[in-house]
C-alpha cells in the first residue's frame, strides 16, 4: 500500500464557506481511504483569512465544540 500525501487546494472555492467544509470533509475521507500519511491544505499566502475556516472545522472535529484547547 502506498503512503502518499494528498492535497486540497482551497483557492477555487475561497469565498464559498459551505463548499470549503464539504471539500475538507471529502479530502479527509479520501486521504483516509488511500492510507495517506498527510493531507496538505493549500491556503492563501496573504493575511491568513482563507485558512481560518478549515482550521476551525478541524479543531471542532478533533476537540469538539470546546475551542479553548
Amino acid at each position: 500500500m502506498s503512503r502518499k500525501s494528498h492535497a486540497l487546494d482551497l483557492h477555487p472555492i475561497y469565498n464559498q464557506g459551505d463548499k470549503i467544509d464539504a471539500a475538507l470533509e471529502n479530502a479527509l475521507e479520501e486521504a483516509e481511504k488511500a492510507n495517506a500519511r498527510e493531507l496538505e491544505i493549500i491556503c492563501d499566502k496573504g493575511s491568513g483569512q482563507l485558512k481560518k475556516r478549515p482550521f476551525a472545522s478541524l479543531t471542532t472535529k478533533i476537540f469538539g465544540n470546546d475551542t479553548t484547547v
